[in-house]
């Protein structure tokens, strides 16, 4: 809602910096010792007209800190949701490039169960979700839109980060397929640098016939569409709404209960929680 933050095409500094700081990547970054300034923004964006230059200027103060010793040209953003907002963000980035990685539905599920006790239906639901939405919208992005399938990346990296590469207009460099730090915090690949080529087909032997039936289900047409096997559900299964509430409810505290016990004190993880639920 862009217009609620400029008065007369004049940025509203005030209350930009308090929605930015209730903002998870604000959050994210300051645990990393990195702070944004009210002081920064209104020296910086005093006169900014349009929400594309304020982001654009925030981005360039994260950009000071020594991430690599190359000069930073091309800025990436991984959030699954941008999946419903690729035309708006398009809209104020016209030259944004989108790139969907697509993940078999019954590793994922796994992965959401195994890191933060996520349900697996509702996991499964939040994929069918997103790839539905993606499907919609994919075609009115056009070339500005790559989908990459997981599976095929950790097999193949080298191919599928050179192809990347030309997708964004970069040249490519052995050294990207390494990290210059650890990327996730939790799960399987937490703390490596490189790619794990064997983080596939984990259902197989972590989830019952049962369990990988109802996700196939919720995602049946979606696992049809792009290629991936079934293996037990017969036709597409659409949850009741009261299933999605519940899933939902639950997930939430699931994901409050990691928050506090297992990535932040309880007086912080609180704060997150709270701050998040403000957004």
């Amino acid at each position: 809602h862009e217009n609620e933050y400029f008065i007369d095409n004049k940025l509203n500094i005030e209350k930009f910096y308090k929605k930015l700081k209730q903002s998870t990547f604000f959050m994210r970054m300051k645990m990393e010792g990195i702070i944004l300034t009210e002081e920064y923004l209104l020296e910086n964006l005093k006169d900014c007209s349009s929400m594309k230059i304020c982001i654009e200027q925030v981005l360039k103060y994260y950009s000071n800190y020594p991430i690599s010793n190359e000069k930073l040209s091309i800025w990436g953003d991984k959030t699954p949701s941008y999946l419903k907002e690729m035309i708006l963000l398009k809209k104020h980035f016209p030259d944004s490039k989108f790139i969907h990685v697509i993940r078999d539905p019954r590793n994922v599920a796994l992965s959401f169960y195994k890191t933060w006790g996520k349900s697996l239906s509702g996991s499964a639901h939040k994929w069918n979700f997103y790839i539905t939405k993606s499907t919609k919208t994919k075609s009115d992005l056009g070339a500005d839109y790559m989908e990459i399938y997981y599976e095929y990346l950790i097999e193949h990296p080298n191919i599928v980060l050179k192809q990347v590469c030309e997708f964004i207009g970069c040249e490519f460099n052995e050294n990207m397929l390494t990290l210059n730090k650890p990327s996730e915090k939790f799960g399987s690949a937490k703390g490596l640098l490189k790619i794990k080529s064997n983080n596939n087909k984990n259902y197989l032997n972590q989830l019952s016939t049962e369990q990988i039936k109802k996700i196939e289900g919720i995602c049946y047409s979606q696992l049809l569409k792009h290629n991936y096997k079934v293996s037990y559900a017969e036709e597409q299964v659409n949850l009741k709404f009261f299933q999605i509430f519940f899933f939902k409810i639950f997930d939430f505290l699931q994901y409050f209960r990691h928050i506090i016990f297992k990535e932040f004190s309880f007086i912080h993880g609180l704060k997150f929680i709270l701050k998040s639920i403000k957004q």
